[in-house]
């Protein structure tokens, strides 16, 4: 058999339900409240972007031994110049390097070790002592 409620008995749990919730909220209120402002007075996260730096790029150039040679070197062969493997390479001419005698090195591509690197050629320069080469390098 079923009991049936009064609508003051159904009003009055209605009630106490209803409240319940309200004291449970206001119980949890602050709690909610302070872990809201809690995550607002985090510090700030700054990202930066990483700053670009020109690569350097210092070789270690063997000191050649001064080369003195006895007679002029002949005069310099005419080179047909291929086509740049890249615009990173810049062509080294040729030069004749003495060998117990005058051999001629053909030209060849080099890439440059760092951007706008230009080269500056090896020569012969008549001296009192003889013919002295002075090496090309990067400038």
């Amino acid at each position: 058999m079923k009991t049936m409620q009064t609508p003051a008995a159904t009003s009055a749990a209605v009630l106490r339900s209803r409240s319940s919730r309200l004291r449970l909220a206001a119980l949890l209120a602050p709690v909610v409240m302070a872990g809201t402002l809690a995550a607002c007075s985090s510090d700030p996260v700054i990202v930066q972007q990483p700053i670009e730096r020109e690569r350097v790029v210092v070789r270690e150039v063997p000191q050649s031994p001064t080369v003195i040679v006895p007679q002029a070197p002949p005069a310099t062969r005419t080179e047909v110049i291929p086509p740049a493997p890249s615009m990173q390479h810049v062509w080294v001419p040729g030069a004749w390097v003495w060998r117990d005698g005058w051999v001629w090195q053909a030209g060849h591509y080099e890439q440059r070790p760092y951007a706008n690197a230009r080269w500056i050629d090896g020569r012969w320069d008549s001296t009192p002592a003889g013919w002295r080469w002075t090496p090309g390098h990067w400038g």
